[in-house]
């Protein structure tokens, strides 16, 4: 499971524009319409759904077909594939608190308590968690 969990890591590491891009535009809906908190689920939905889309890139040009024939069974991919998207959620929740601790630092009307973002902090990670 190691080897498949540093392949995603390696294809997520050339998919770096697109993460780049998420960040980004999210950031940019938080400085522009001060929502915050918009930005924060927009991030962690959008990192974790890069992370499920590494099925894809292995369906591609037969590539499952070839990842079968090593020695883990279908269990050790989809835990694999869970794993991953796992870590791709808790990284972009933690990148997105810190964002938007910092964004409300910014804007003094909208100084929010932590108490308070890390309770939107969680009612969007059991959502994505669900997803």
């Amino acid at each position: 499971m190691k080897a498949l969990l540093m392949k995603d890591l390696r294809t997520l590491k050339n998919e770096r524009r697109l993460w780049v891009s998420i960040i980004g535009v999210s950031v940019l809906f938080g400085v522009l319409f001060q929502n915050w908190y918009f930005m924060m689920g927009y991030i962690m939905f959008g990192l974790s759904m890069i992370a499920r889309t590494m099925y894809q890139y292995d369906v591609a040009d037969r590539g499952i077909v070839y990842l079968m024939t090593l020695p883990i069974t279908r269990k050790e991919y989809v835990k694999e594939k869970y794993l991953l998207s796992l870590m791709s959620i808790c990284i972009g929740g933690i990148l997105s608190m810190i964002l938007t601790k910092i964004g409300m630092l910014f804007t003094p009307d909208q100084a929010d308590s932590n108490q308070e973002i890390f309770s939107a902090f969680l009612g969007i990670l059991a959502v994505a968690l669900v997803l």
